[in-house]
Parts: structure tokens; sequence; C-alpha cells
């Protein structure tokens, strides 16, 4: 079964350890990195977003040492993303990967911790005020203001078009709950037009479903749609199962490009043994109705056109346009319009005395590599004989460690990487 691999894929994941890291760091206390440790109690924080940064934020800060913490979100739960996937053919329910805030803020009872359902629309650099709207089924007619001394993004990041015609009007893209279910309505409903229709042509395009993006989310819905077709609706659709078809289209040369390479090759051949179509190289330049526009990278004036039912689109993130608005106030000092570029600590360039930004919404900035070598050599040569031991050497891994909280993951599968190499001398 496919599900077992997407699963798997969905929890070596790099973003959740990386954002634990990230977050953990973000709550030590500390008098020599500003980090969030320095916190106060006469000023009020606000945490924007209740994804997989805020979540982690909350679970390690200590809300009692500030005057007021408020936590704002559209969505009031927290989203186990990597399983949504399966939510669009029925493995999972929506109850079973979703986690209150109001739950979570629970560890922080008797502090002054709140949270509202709202959606962060402007921001006052100079008041510190956040304007938000109610994005609810009941709205307020009115949008509130929330005052804050210290303010932490994590908003996460929207799905990318690239400008792609038809996209948003045509296609669907799998990163909320109500995205997996209309997936799952629109499967369910492609095979039932299927089996009345007596035109083969026309069954082969309801029964066509294409995946746009070799990233984890497409390679794990493409995977949970496969099992679905082949397992669970083979008896119920006896008449028209045999004709469905997944296609998966990529615009790079391999799945999976942010992930070890032999977990890319497993991928590919897993997809090719289990009848999934891949189509690498290729780019979508437009996406209709019923059917989309493809070309060839290697071979631009090459276009095709794909029939299909149902087009998922998870081809890359791109800015919200809160985050942009803030990009935007703070000038020069963000070189990256749309995403917060951040110092080491996690601090927004250009307001690093009250805002921290970390998850899809920012950027660490990094300095030259060159000079931050130079620089730690030279801390670390406490003997002063130009070169370094192992223990100077574990010196360096603890400063860069401080640093940057993502260093524990990288010399984790550098490790790995070094036994491997060290097997196949020996």
């Amino acid at each position: 079964m496919l599900r077992s691999c997407s699963a798997t894929l969905a929890l070596r994941g790099k973003p959740a350890l990386c954002l634990l890291s990230q977050s953990r760091w973000l709550t030590t206390e500390t008098t020599k990195d500003p980090g969030l440790g320095l916190a106060s109690p006469d000023k009020n924080l606000v945490i924007l977003g209740s994804g997989w940064a805020a979540t982690s934020l909350i679970k390690y800060m200590d809300a009692r040492k500030w005057k007021t913490v408020t936590v704002v979100s559209p969505r009031n739960y927290f989203l186990f993303t990597p399983l949504l996937p399966g939510v669009t053919v029925g493995t999972n329910e929506p109850r079973s990967i979703i986690e209150p805030v109001r739950h979570m803020l629970l560890r922080h009872r008797g502090a002054g911790v709140d949270f509202l359902e709202a959606k962060a629309e402007d921001i006052d650099l100079q008041k510190k005020v956040i304007t938000l709207s109610d994005c609810s089924n009941v709205p307020t007619e009115k949008p509130r203001k929330v005052p804050f001394d210290t303010l932490v993004v994590t908003v996460g990041a929207t799905s990318a078009t690239f400008g792609t015609p038809g996209v948003r009007e045509n296609a669907h893209f799998l990163k909320e709950i109500p995205d997996a279910l209309r997936i799952r309505t629109k499967i369910i409903d492609a095979f039932e037009s299927a089996n009345i229709s007596e035109d083969t042509k026309e069954i082969d395009r309801l029964l066509h479903f294409v995946v746009v993006g070799g990233g984890p989310t497409g390679v794990e819905f493409a995977a949970e749609l496969r099992d679905f077709i082949y397992e669970e609706v083979t008896h119920l659709y006896p008449r028209v199962v045999a004709r469905a078809r997944v296609t998966l289209i990529n615009a790079m040369g391999h799945l999976l490009n942010t992930y070890d390479v032999r977990i890319s090759e497993y991928c590919a051949k897993t997809f090719g043994r289990n009848e999934i179509n891949v189509l690498k190289n290729t780019l979508v330049t437009a996406v209709g109705e019923k059917e989309l526009t493809v070309k060839d990278v290697q071979n631009p004036e090459k276009t095709t056109t794909i029939p299909f039912s149902v087009c998922v689109w998870a081809a890359g993130l791109a800015p919200q346009d809160f985050t942009c608005k803030i990009s935007e106030k703070l000038g020069d000092a963000q070189k990256r319009k749309g995403l917060l570029e951040t110092d080491e600590y996690l601090r927004v360039l250009g307001a690093e005395d009250y805002m921290y930004a970390l998850g899809d919404c920012s950027s660490v900035r990094r300095p030259e590599i060159s000079k931050v070598a130079k620089e730690l050599f030279e801390e670390c040569d406490t003997d002063k004989n130009g070169t370094v031991d192992f223990s100077e050497f574990r010196r360096a891994l603890e400063i860069l460690n401080k640093k940057y909280p993502q260093v524990d993951y990288t010399m984790e599968k550098a490790k790995d990487e070094f036994m491997r190499e060290a097997f196949k001398k020996a």
C-alpha cells in the first residue's frame, strides 16, 4: 500500500523539527541572547497563527511572565497537515487530525491568555496596533484593534499559482480541511457521473485525476488517491473503475526535491510500480474547466492538453497578504518583499525590538559563510595554535546550535551520511 509510504514521508518532514527547535530557543531564558525569554509582566504578547510554529511556541512559553498573551487566528484549531491528504479519501476524518487552540491554552490557565478567532488585516507599526476582521460564519460588524508590545508572526503561507491562468477558478488547493472535503466530494461525484455516462471518452476524462506539484503534499495525495481507487471503490464501480487514472505533473526533474535523493528515487519507483503516471519537467501553462495545458521544460514549443475531472494544485507556497503589508511598511530593511526576513534570533529586520517571525511566513537572512567561519574559528581555537581539535570542534557546534536551532537536525543528517560512507569504505 502507498498510504504507509506517504505517511512516512509526512512524519519525516523537516518543517516540524526545525520549528520545534526554533520555538524552544525562542522561549528559553537567557541573558545573552535577545529571545522571548526576556518577557516582562508589563508587556502584551500577541501571537498570530495557529499552525506548527504558533502551537510549538504556545507549548513552550511561560504565559505568567507576560501581562497578557493573545493568540489570533482565523482557524481555532491546530491542523496536522501531513495527514490532510488522507481526509480527501476518508482514510482520516477531520476530527482526528485537529487540536483546538483553546484546549492547548488550558495549560496556561490562570495567566492572562486569550484566543481570538479572527484574521489579521493590517498593522500600525508606530502605534503597535493590529486590525482584525471577524471571518466566522456569524461575523461582527466592526473590526477589532489589538495592541501589542511584542508580536510573533506565524501566519504561514498561501498556495502559489505562479500567475497560471485558471488555477484559482478550476483547480483545488489542499491546505485546509474545507479544501480536503471539497476534493472528497468532487472525487465521488466524478465516479458517480462516470457510472452514468456511456461515452467512453467522457468516462476517461471523468476518471482522470491530476495532481500538480511533486512535493510532499502532491505525492501524499497521489498515493492516497491511488489506494482509494484500487482498494476502496473497485467493487463499488466495477463497470468503470478500470479506466481511472492518476497523473502527477512536476516541473522539476525528480519528485520530493527537498528530501534525501534516496527517498525521491524510491518514490518514483513505487509510483511507477503502482501505475501512477508521473510527468517530469512539465509546466502547466493554463487550467481550464475540463482540461489543462502543459509544456515540456526542455522543449517549450511543445504543448499538450490533458483532460481531467479533478485537478489538485500543490505546486508551492506564496506569502500571505498580511506579511506583504508588514514587509512593505518596513521598507528597505526587508530585501525579500513578501516573506519577513529575520536575523538569526528570529527578530524581524527593521523591527528587531518588538517583532519576531517564524515558519513559512519568514526567512532567516544568513551572514556571509566566510565571515562566520572565520569568526567561529577564532572563537573556538582557544589555545591559539591555528588548528581546531575535537573538544574545540564540539565548542563550535554548541555556538552554532545556539545561534541556529536547525543545526541539531542538520548534524543528525550529517552523522547518518558519515556513517554510511564509513561503512562503504570498510
